[in-house]
């Protein structure tokens, strides 16, 4: 227990079993025991910090770490000896700084150790654990990770294993998707990963959903992260992953956590056009899968925030995605206040207002309405008024008689370009949507008059003088409503 670790902790202990692992580093025997010893001083009570630093101190002074690493290179075959190493570094992993020099050549012994090693044994389990741990603590790890073939090896070959538990793919798993969550390691993993993934996939039945959940988040993660490489999209479309991805989407209709990593991976997969062009949109059904996660998970903002982002990227590819305004407009509803979600789904409907097929459809879906509450919810966040300022400006382009619709907006428009007088892009757009506005409704002239607009104009005017196109926009804004 705590008093007998700290007992044998001030009574250096740890300096002894050191110092004994070293002179009988060739007898398994006596290592055995030492391991079982140095596992048990390295399971700590966290809420007992004190106690903790203290250990980690000692384990870090005596190098407990270099030494265990060496020991288990001498006694490769020994699994109760590797099995003890491993879980010990996975644990201390977590727990020391990040950038710890014990560490340094941990990666590759631990993935050398494990390459042969049978992927049923609990020895392996604990090996997975380790690097999980490593990979987990720094970004230094992960691209070590990244560039050994060793460790490539030694976890791909659990994927597809039908021989193995669920669980323990799971975990193989999520090594990838821990490392692939750096830029610069997706960057040194080879593409093969996609395809090994993909094949991991395959064979499960929708009876095996709730129990496999969990692999497909880790797996359809690490596709995710992979796409964020866009020298690698036009291989995973090439190689299947749209369709995956989709199949997983249907099959984990009531997963949260699997739906999120789809629609991150569409979101991804879909940020550049190399590879990923209209008939993969529709034939696939990408439009649909996403549709299926807003409309299964309305409540959850993470999922809506990731599938609108794809869906901005998708909307100029695809004409499925009017069919489902009412949706759009129903989430903005459902989440007035989340900053994320609103932007991701006013630039959609900034893009679908600007197609003339879908204005109607916008505004009888309560589109026009819709964004002006939401932007009097927001008045601070420039984003929002930003993106509802375009998406009314193509409105009121398209027809003008929905200029009155969005008088209520009017005062929120202002109070941005009071509060950004300086923000050159946003006051542009701002501007536009006013002089659009006012411009097609004496309703919409009357507000910002009432509201103070022309001294508010006046202020931007001064404030961006060098500003060509601010001081042609404030100018005829003035001009206009001198004359209403």
């Amino acid at each position: 227990g705590r008093l007998a670790r700290e007992k044998i902790l001030s009574s250096d202990g740890m300096e002894t079993l050191i110092s004994s692992l070293w002179e009988h580093i060739d007898n398994d025997q006596v290592l055995r025991a030492l391991f079982h010893a140095l596992w048990a001083l390295s399971v700590f009570d966290l809420s007992d910090d004190s106690s903790t630093a203290v250990t980690l101190n000692k384990i870090t002074n005596c190098s407990v770490i270099e030494g265990m690493l060496a020991a288990m290179q001498m006694h490769a075959t020994d699994l109760t000896i590797l099995e003890a190493g491993f879980d010990i570094v996975g644990r201390l992993a977590g727990l020391l700084p990040a950038d710890a020099s014990c560490f340094d050549s941990a990666i590759d012994v631990i993935s050398g150790l494990m390459r042969n090693m049978d992927i049923k044994s609990r020895s392996y389990s604990s090996g997975v654990f380790a690097l999980n741990g490593l990979c987990q603590s720094s970004v230094t790890r992960k691209r070590e990770f990244a560039n050994s073939s060793n460790c490539y090896e030694a976890i791909r070959r659990v994927l597809a294993s039908k021989s193995v538990s669920l669980r323990r793919r799971e975990i193989a798993c999520s090594v990838f998707w821990v490392v692939t969550s750096d830029r610069v390691s997706v960057s040194a993993l080879k593409i093969e990963l996609a395809q090994d993934i993909i094949d991991a996939l395959q064979g499960f039945s929708s009876s095996e959903a709730q129990d496999c959940s969990g692999f497909f988040e880790a797996a359809c993660g690490t596709l995710a992260n992979l796409a964020l490489d866009t020298d690698n999209h036009a291989q995973l479309v090439k190689i299947g992953v749209v369709q995956v991805l989709c199949e997983a989407v249907d099959m984990h209709s009531s997963s949260e956590d699997v739906m999120l990593v789809c629609c991150t991976a569409f979101a991804n997969l879909t940020a550049s056009t190399v590879g990923f062009g209209t008939s993969n949109a529709e034939t696939q059904g990408v439009i649909n899968a996403l549709f299926s996660c807003i409309k299964a998970k309305i409540e959850c903002p993470e999922v809506i925030r990731e599938a609108f982002r794809a869906l901005d990227n998708l909307t100029d590819m695809s004409p499925e995605v009017i069919f489902a305004i009412d949706t759009i407009i129903c989430v903005m509803l459902v989440h007035p206040h989340n900053i994320s979600v609103i932007e991701n789904a006013l630039r959609v409907l900034v893009t679908l207002s600007s197609k003339e097929k879908c204005v109607k459809d916008i505004s009888d879906a309560g589109g026009i309405s819709t964004v002006v509450e939401i932007m009097r919810s927001n008045p601070v966040s420039p984003s929002i008024i930003e993106y509802g300022s375009r998406f009314i400006t193509s409105m009121v382009e398209a027809d003008p008689e929905y200029a009155n619709e969005a008088v209520p907006g009017i005062t929120s428009i202002l109070t941005c370009m009071k509060l950004h007088t300086r923000n050159e892009p946003l006051i542009e757009a701002l501007c536009k949507s006013l002089h659009s506005l006012v411009l097609a409704s004496e309703n919409c002239a009357d507000r910002v008059i009432s509201a103070d607009g022309v001294t508010i104009i006046e202020t931007l005017l001064n404030a961006n003088e060098n500003n060509t196109l601010i001081v042609q926009q404030c100018n005829s804004l003035l001009h206009v409503l001198r004359n209403t």
